[in-house]
């Protein structure tokens, strides 16, 4: 119970931390260059859109192990059913 109570006083400090942020830099532009692709939006979006992209590409690069594990413990659940089975039939 510790753990989830811990998770969620982070993630409310983070928060504030990211609202503060943005009341304290409004209005302020910042530039992304690639190639010969510019652009111009606030550094509040840029830090959110930066949030979000990370957590993007966590959940992507996670996802093919969390269908792995997935998959395994299907596999093993079938498995304990048969052995079940083959145990109470003798």
């Amino acid at each position: 119970m510790t753990r989830p109570r811990a998770a969620l006083g982070l993630a409310l400090v983070v928060l504030t931390v990211l609202f503060l942020f943005a009341l304290y830099n409004r209005g302020q532009p910042i530039a992304f260059t690639f190639g010969l692709w510019r652009w111009k939006v606030d550094a509040v979006v840029a830090v959110y859109a930066g949030i979000g992209l990370g957590l993007l590409a966590m959940f992507l690069l996670g996802l093919p192990g969390d269908l792995a594990a997935r998959a395994e413990n299907a596999r093993l659940a079938r498995r304990v059913r048969q052995l079940e089975r083959e145990r109470g039939g003798d």
